[in-house]
């Protein structure tokens, strides 16, 4: 079955890992939602413009499928043939594969134990609270996650914590203005 219009140049085209399956009717800042099916086996709603830019490449499993059968072999939480993906395993995937969509790997990146391992980093969660009512928190949003700068929450208390940290990035600005209009009114004479 095939759609009419600009809709269906995106049908059944591939991009990196993913295929474009259907339009799912849903629109986010007037882009079309496609719902695409990974090389992994599972399939994710990816915005169009995403998928023509290549920012969005694939699920969010960023591994081979080499790899995940290995990983899969190695601690059992990245999914295979009738096994769903241990939440925790997502979440690596998701801390590692937002960094390097955003082009911000170096600045913000994950530590290279967190990177290369995701049973290191299963220990780490295990040990600092995980539970799946919580989500990975970056305590300084201006450093990467670490050990040492990520901690368990609830989605409450990570919405109130990003309000609150916009609030503080705009008194940065705000100070930051200053500072600026000082500097410009000395170098006028003023």
């Amino acid at each position: 079955m095939r759609m009419k219009g600009k809709r269906a140049q995106l049908a059944e085209r591939r991009f990196g890992k993913l295929i474009a399956i259907k339009d799912t009717g849903k629109r986010k800042e007037s882009n079309v939602i496609w719902l695409c099916q990974c090389d992994c086996g599972h399939t994710t709603e990816v915005r169009a413009a995403h998928l023509k830019s290549g920012q969005v490449k694939s699920c969010g499993c960023s591994a081979t499928t080499k790899e995940a059968n290995m990983a899969w072999r190695i601690h059992g939480d990245a999914g295979g043939k009738n096994k769903k993906r241990h939440r925790l395993y997502q979440i690596w995937c998701s801390m590692r594969n937002r960094c390097k969509i955003l082009d911000l790997y170096k600045k913000l990146g994950v530590c290279e134990e967190w990177d290369k391992s995701y049973v290191t980093f299963k220990d780490w969660a295990m040990k600092h609270g995980y539970r799946d009512n919580l989500t990975l928190d970056r305590k300084d949003n201006i450093r990467g996650y670490s050990p040492g700068n990520c901690q368990w929450i609830t989605r409450p208390e990570n919405s109130i914590k990003r309000k609150a940290d916009r609030q503080i990035e705009l008194m940065r600005v705000f100070v930051l203005g200053i500072k600026l209009g000082r500097v410009l009114g000395k170098k006028c004479g003023q």
